[in-house]
């Protein structure tokens, strides 16, 4: 299953992290018709623009939560008329995935 950011240009979600420790996030999409632009924010705080030529897009952002965090908010907004795709979107530490 996929995830389509559409009507309102963003989409967000809530991933569980683990405090103290260096987590991933993954991701994985491709963009409308070859185009993928976007910006990533985690809790707030911007920490990546992605603009892929090819529209297809494998990264991983790594990060470190504040203390007494259990949950990070990761936000997507599109920066142009075309939709990312996001097909994989997960938090991995200590060689487990959420």
């Amino acid at each position: 299953m996929w995830s389509v950011v559409k009507a309102h240009g963003w989409m967000s979600y809530e991933l569980s992290v683990r405090e103290g420790v260096t987590n991933t996030l993954v991701i994985l999409g491709k963009g409308q018709e070859g185009h993928l632009s976007f910006t990533l924010s985690v809790d707030g705080e911007v920490t990546r623009h992605q603009k892929a030529g090819d529209g297809i897009l494998e990264c991983e952002y790594l990060f470190t939560p504040a203390a007494g965090k259990d949950k990070v908010t990761v936000k997507i907004e599109r920066n142009s008329e075309y939709m990312p795709y996001i097909y994989t979107l997960k938090i991995k530490f200590d060689s487990i995935s959420t």
